[in-house]
């Protein structure tokens, strides 16, 4: 039971830390402010469009037609 426990912890953190980074490279190719970083020195309306941009960057831009 102890053996489950840690391996769905681990596994649990290395999802969590793969899906971390991918968002992260995403927003970095597709962002309006480069790299992650810069959204920690932005206020106000900028700090929310880079939010936003952020949670946005894994949507695809140009949709395949139905």
């Amino acid at each position: 039971m102890a053996a489950i426990r840690f391996f769905r912890t681990l596994g649990n953190a290395l999802g969590t830390a793969v899906f971390g980074s991918v968002l992260a490279r995403l927003y970095a190719d597709h962002g309006p402010g480069g790299d992650i970083t810069a959204l920690a020195r932005l206020t106000g309306a900028s700090r929310a469009d880079g939010i936003h941009a952020f949670v946005d960057a894994t949507r695809e831009t140009d949709p395949v037609p139905a």
